[in-house]
C-alpha cells in the first residue's frame, strides 16, 4: 500500500514538473530586420531605412526616445514616451511629445507637436513596431501636419 502511495506521490511531482517547465515561456524578442520610419509631411513622403538613421533608447524612468535621421534633407522626427511600460496609445500632449526639425539651423525649423498620437503595436525587450501622427508649428508659425507614421526599430 505504501508503495502505491510513493508512486502517486512521484507521477504527481513529476506532472508538476513537466507542466512547470512547459509553462515557463521565453521572453519574446522582436527581430528588427530593417529598422525603418515612413511619414507625410503637409503630404510629401519621407522616409529614412537602417540603425544608423531610425533607432529607439531607453533613458531614465522608462522613458523611450524614438529617433528617425533623414542626413539628405536635414530632417529629424523625435517621439517620446515618459513611463512606457508596454505596448498601447499614448495622446500628445499628456502621455507623449514629438518634434520635427527640418532644416540646418534647429531652433529656426524646430516645430513641437501641440496635438496627435503615437501608438506602439509591437513592444519587446530588444525593439518596437508602432505608427504616429501629429500637427505641428514652429516659433516663427510655420505648420507641419506629420500623418500615415510607421516605424520600426530597435531598442538599443
Amino acid at each position: 500500500m505504501r508503495t502505491h502511495n510513493t508512486q502517486s506521490a512521484s507521477v504527481k511531482f513529476l506532472f508538476l514538473i513537466f507542466f512547470g517547465l512547459v509553462s515557463c515561456k521565453k521572453e519574446e524578442q522582436l527581430e528588427v530586420q530593417n529598422p525603418s520610419i515612413s511619414f507625410l509631411v503637409n503630404g510629401t513622403a519621407k522616409s529614412a531605412v537602417g540603425a544608423d538613421n531610425v533607432y529607439a533608447k531607453m533613458g531614465e524612468v522608462n522613458t523611450l526616445t524614438i529617433t528617425a535621421q533623414l542626413k539628405a534633407t536635414n530632417e529629424i522626427v523625435t517621439l517620446v514616451i515618459p513611463g512606457i511600460r508596454g505596448k498601447g496609445q499614448f495622446p500628445i500632449p499628456g502621455s507623449a511629445e514629438a518634434t520635427y526639425i527640418n532644416g540646418m539651423i534647429p531652433s529656426a525649423n524646430n516645430h513641437s507637436a501641440s496635438s496627435g498620437t503615437i501608438k506602439i503595436t509591437t513592444y519587446q525587450k530588444n525593439g518596437l513596431k508602432g505608427t504616429f501622427e501629429f500637427n505641428s508649428a514652429s516659433s516663427g508659425g510655420s505648420i507641419k501636419n506629420i500623418t500615415q507614421g510607421a516605424f520600426e526599430a530597435e531598442i538599443q
